[in-house]
């Protein structure tokens, strides 16, 4: 598709999953799903590594965490590398007005990056004060008030996050948890009380979420942005609980994938085949105009965004390093067909991530027993699970000999792809953070 003078909106959302109306869940989100509906919807997106700095980095530059080289949590060191570049300076060096506005968990390596970051105050971060900020932008800019240049707007909201929906004055902004009758409970989390309470909160923040959408959407809307604008809504990785943020799991990689293309090229419908986040960065750039460095590791699917056509990748891969300090290196392949995980220290690999204040003990003695290992119990040094017949991947097939060619053929794709992109676990490599914890801003 050719262009000219394309801006780009690219919002991202903390811990969401897929869990919106548009993607067949029950919870509430009628403006996003709007979006959806009057846009693109790309039903297989998935990260490249399943916990927040790591997958932004990956967001951004369009490589996996070890290339880009923040393989942790920002606030626990965690950076890029100094040599790497982001989405950012190239949009910069192609003269576009860059502007951040919200919460960014890669914050310390894009820190005055930006030609314009909003990203003053922790109440900044706020995702209704993000979006004001942006609002503000975008009203400006058409007032003729900014630089004429065509922008890249990055909105970085935070209520979707354990940290954030916890905190019981912004469950009473979001007018209260959902009733718990209501509540969805994924397949692969047991329906105990406090997963319904943690749920119950994290549905009321994404109906929050969503009400601050609508006022961006309104306000693109508005202002005629629709006519040369290309939106996109994304999140960072899975929810949080069991076998979700955290893991390789479906549940822990899939993302929602929502865009709307300037009006001159806009259709409706589902991009269908695998996606991977470190696809979005070559795309954006594509659909700016702008050139694709050889480094990227992603593949733009701009083509396919503008003409409907299904992406044509065949396999994507992901990869788990460092939540805070602890290396527990693990690299799977998903197909349309497999998911295969491999740990290279199982023996130090717990089964799933932090709940923060919920105990899952009572919950896990009552019902989980047969169906997850316990918590003291490590992970296979390999899984293999059939994703078309067992969705929340609880069988684990790799020891099966019938399916030994599927393990020894996803084993040596891994092993190719390890090797392309030069994995420091080839050389039995332990990363380190470089810089001092904490969240400063």
């Amino acid at each position: 598709m050719k262009t000219s003078r394309l801006n780009i909106i690219q919002i991202v959302c903390h811990d969401l999953g897929r869990h919106l109306g548009c993607y067949g869940s029950k919870v509430r989100s009628p403006h996003l799903d709007e979006f959806a509906r009057e846009g693109v919807l790309a039903p297989q997106a998935f990260c490249a590594s399943a916990v927040c700095s790591p997958s932004r980095g990956c967001l951004m530059t369009g490589q996996h965490a070890t290339t880009h080289g923040m393989v942790g949590l920002a606030h626990f060191g965690w950076n890029l590398a100094p040599d790497v570049r982001t989405l950012v300076d190239e949009f910069n060096d192609g003269g576009f007005l860059t502007v951040h506005c919200g919460f960014q968990h890669e914050r310390h390596a894009l820190k005055n990056r930006y030609a314009r970051d909003t990203q003053t105050s922790w109440a900044a971060c706020h995702t209704e004060n993000a979006i004001s900020d942006a609002i503000e932008f975008l009203e400006s800019y058409r007032a003729g008030t900014e630089n004429d240049a065509p922008f890249y707007l990055n909105i970085g909201t935070t209520d979707v996050h354990q940290s954030v929906w916890n905190k019981a004055e912004r469950v009473e902004l979001y007018g209260g948890a959902a009733p718990h009758e209501d509540i969805e409970i994924p397949a692969f989390l047991p329906d105990e009380p406090p997963i319904r309470e943690m749920m119950a909160r994290f549905q009321a923040s994404i109906g929050w979420l969503d009400r601050q959408c609508a006022r961006l959407f309104a306000a693109i809307k508005k202002l005629g942005f629709g006519r040369d604008t290309l939106v996109v809504f994304t999140t960072d990785h899975g929810i949080a609980g069991m076998r979700g943020k955290g893991t390789l799991y479906d549940a822990g990689l899939e993302t929602a994938l929502l865009m709307q293309l300037p009006q001159e090229l806009a259709w409706r419908g589902r991009l269908d085949g695998l996606i991977s986040n470190i696809d979005i960065a070559p795309t954006l750039l594509e659909a700016a105009g702008l050139p694709i460095p050889s480094r990227m590791q992603g593949r733009s699917f701009w083509h396919e965004l503008g003409s409907g056509e299904p992406i044509p990748q065949t396999a994507i891969f992901a990869q788990w390093n460092c939540g805070g300090l602890e290396y527990h290196p693990q690299r799977a392949i998903r197909t349309p067909d497999w998911l295969f995980i491999r740990s290279f220290e199982p023996h130090n690999l717990r089964p799933w991530a932090k709940t923060d204040e919920f105990s899952l003990r009572e919950s896990y003695e009552n019902s989980l027993y047969e169906l997850w290992p316990p918590p003291t119990q490590t992970r296979p040094e390999i899984e293999l699970y059939n994703v078309q017949n067992d969705p929340i991947q609880t069988q684990n097939l790799a020891l099966k000999s019938e399916f030994a060619p599927v393990v020894a053929d996803l084993e040596a794709q891994i092993s190719r792809w390890m090797h392309e992109v030069n994995d420091p676990v080839l050389r039995g490599e332990t990363p380190v953070p470089t810089q001092e914890t904490g969240f400063g801003l």
